[in-house]
């Protein structure tokens, strides 16, 4: 079986930031925020049409939808293999596992029986993925506990898979690259980004960060209660995490006086 690259993310972990990273090698095509069963704006998309106004469609016809997505995919990676290049699929992750507490990527569970699927997740820090999810009201009424458990089963999920860190995406792109390249197979004469983002890069699906900025954002604190806070630095989940991944907890950073007083009460 022909093999593909899925990214898999949470919303407001780097998406956007990996996608232009990978936009910048030469070989890459990169399709991003894809979903089998079409829920992003599809204006011409007949069955993305049909969906939205009707909704007719039993599990059944489902079925019927997801070989006509699987088809779609398979004819680009057949154009991908003709031209040399190698494709990479961004799921929509966020309405799988957030919005329909599904236990896997539909991507995954629609491709895998037809292709070789060669994953790829990204983590940052919850801390912050929770504040600008809070920002975006992104949460669908996750609490702070549901929201780390679901952190911590996707660390398990993928943990046979490439693992990458928004952190040091923003700070060693290169690095981060090279790691990506040596999953693909790829050399790094295959693609020439080097820092700030370009429009070199080639890729579809913008639902994050624009402009060159490459800098890691500051944790929003303003936009955290103190429930939220408290929530985390109590959190044995969330310490968890910050073992495995190799985070500093709450109190050891650099944080407010607003925070530093909640945290020492």
């Amino acid at each position: 079986m022909d093999t593909i690259y899925t990214l898999h993310h949470f919303a407001c972990s780097g998406g956007t930031v990996l996608s232009r990273i990978i936009g910048g090698i030469d070989r890459a095509v990169v399709l991003s925020e894809i979903h089998p069963d079409r829920h992003l704006p599809q204006v011409f998309n007949p069955i993305f049409q049909f969906r939205k106004s009707y909704g007719l469609d039993t599990p059944e016809d489902q079925a019927a939808f997801d070989n006509v997505f699987v088809e779609e995919i398979r004819a680009i990676q057949n154009i991908c293999k003709r031209e040399n290049r190698v494709l990479f699929v961004r799921d929509h992750y966020h309405r799988d596992i957030i919005v329909n507490r599904r236990s896997e990527s539909r991507l995954t569970e629609v491709l895998l029986p037809h292709f070789n699927i060669k994953r790829i997740y990204t983590f940052r820090d919850p801390l912050e993925v929770w504040t600008s999810m809070k920002l975006k009201n992104w949460l669908e009424g996750a609490s702070v506990d549901e929201f780390l458990d679901l952190q911590v089963k996707a660390l398990d999920e993928f943990k046979g898979d490439l693992n990458l860190n928004y952190h040091d995406a923003c700070v060693r792109p290169g690095k981060f690259k090279r790691a990506v390249f040596d999953y693909a197979g790829m050399s790094e004469a295959e693609g020439d980004f080097g820092g700030p983002m370009d429009d070199r890069q080639h890729y579809t699906g913008q639902s994050g960060r624009f402009g060159k900025e490459m800098a890691p954002r500051p944790t929003r604190w303003g936009a955290l209660s103190d429930g939220d806070i408290l929530a985390f630095a109590n959190s044995p989940v969330y310490a968890e995490l910050c073992q495995r991944t190799g985070l500093k907890l709450i109190p050891d950073r650099d944080i407010p006086p607003r925070v530093q007083r909640l945290l020492n009460a």
